[in-house]
């Protein structure tokens, strides 16, 4: 059978209070170790604290294949995607939960196409011209 004493409470004498240094940094009254140790010998359920989440596991994942789904879903912010699936949040919050996840929106760099640059459209010309006839084992070589 546990005790107190097995699961590392120290005794008390009857004229100090009768919640011991690790009972009170777990948050728990004395009579709850007790009745742990001796009557069930498991863990007494907690509450949990706070809030609860409005976006359950399913409704995450459905969002992270839906938004990966296609190029135009991608681009839209997430009011949209939220209005999109009648999510039960808002925007930010939707942020927030793929933000947990490791998913993040960016937005492209910008790069000037090669008509804007006529001096680089010329060189990747030329280039390609050079390696025109190249072989298949010429550019196993290159890699």
């Amino acid at each position: 059978m546990l005790t107190t004493i097995n699961q590392g409470f120290p005794l008390v004498p009857a004229s100090q209070p009768r919640t011991p240094t690790k009972t009170r940094k777990l948050r728990l009254s004395y009579n709850q170790v007790y009745y742990t140790c001796a009557v069930t010998q498991q863990a007494t359920p907690r509450h949990k604290l706070g809030r609860k989440h409005r976006l359950s596991e399913r409704l995450i994942s459905d969002t992270i294949t839906y938004t990966r789904s296609d190029f135009e879903i991608r681009i839209k912010g997430f009011d949209e995607i939220v209005h999109d699936l009648n999510l039960p949040v808002c925007g930010e919050t939707l942020r927030r939960e793929l933000q947990k996840r490791d998913y993040e929106k960016r937005k492209a760099q910008r790069k000037l196409p090669l008509e804007d640059k006529p001096e680089a459209r010329q060189l990747r010309l030329q280039w390609a011209y050079e390696h025109l006839k190249w072989s298949y084992e010429d550019w196993k070589k290159v890699i």
